[in-house]
């Protein structure tokens, strides 16, 4: 339940208006109960190291998430490649068997670049299609000819492509659905919030009002927060794997 909300538009829109009341709240404590009654705040130097330690933690989690996404990008790139060797390998067989591995590839392909285009993500109902023609696929494939030993030895040549572009697939389709540690997530959400009162009463306590500090704290954060959460959410994310490769042989195999 809270993971989802976590990757709603909800979560996106309220997040940076609860980071600025976070700051807006320490600054307004500051001004009302310290300069006002005339109380003195000394800073002890530990402030400094606090917010150095959110930044550490903030600068972990977008990498962790670059990682996710760079990964995704890499699965999609070896489909490609088992894909292009699947391509290469019909040219060694007959016109019938020929046509199955590109009448195959075309299939799974469709049905994955329609997976992305059209944002209609159900991942599981796409592992089911895929799952179904591969096995119909295979099926008719390996046990044409089996008597053959030329034909064997093809298909032992064929085969380490074909568990390529499968697995590949796999992988990628899976790793839509894995996401940071809700943990982690939270404590860089809690963490801001904390660090935004720190930083909010700090501007408040000085005696003259520069509200520029407090500006660049809440767009950094939150620039830097939507992006984790964007790249943590490939399926309504802008910053999305790049499907030009798979799109390129899916061309070149309707040709």
């Amino acid at each position: 339940m809270l993971s989802e909300f976590i990757d709603s538009d909800l979560f996106s829109y309220l997040y940076p208006v609860t980071l600025i009341a976070s700051v807006v709240g320490g600054y307004i404590v500051a001004r009302k109960y310290w300069v006002k009654k005339n109380r003195i705040w000394k800073p002890s130097g530990i402030e400094g190291g606090v917010i150095g330690f959110f930044s550490l933690v903030i600068s972990f989690t977008l990498i962790i998430a670059g990682n996710s996404m760079r990964d995704r990008v890499a699965l999609l790139h070896q489909e490609a490649d088992g894909a292009a060797q699947m391509l290469r390998d019909a040219d060694l067989y007959g016109s019938t068997q020929a046509d199955s591995i590109r009448s195959y590839l075309k299939d799974v392909m469709r049905a994955q670049i329609l997976f992305d285009s059209l944002q209609s993500y159900d991942p599981a109902a796409l592992r089911a299609t895929v799952t179904r023609r591969s096995v119909s696929f295979w099926k008719n494939f390996a046990m044409q000819d089996k008597q053959s030993d030329s034909t064997w030895r093809k298909i032992n040549l064929f085969q380490p492509h074909y568990n390529l572009f499968t697995s590949s697939f796999y992988r990628f389709v899976y790793s839509y659905e894995e996401r940071m540690s809700l943990r982690l997530i939270l404590l860089i959400t809690i963490s801001s919030y904390l660090i935004g009162i720190l930083v909010g009463f700090m501007s408040g306590m000085q005696p003259e009002k520069n509200l520029l500090v407090l500006v660049i704290y809440v767009f950094l954060v939150t620039a830097t927060m939507e992006t984790i959460l964007d790249v943590n959410d490939p399926y309504q994310g802008i910053v999305r794997p790049n499907y030009e490769n798979l799109k390129d042989i899916y061309v070149t195999i309707k040709r």
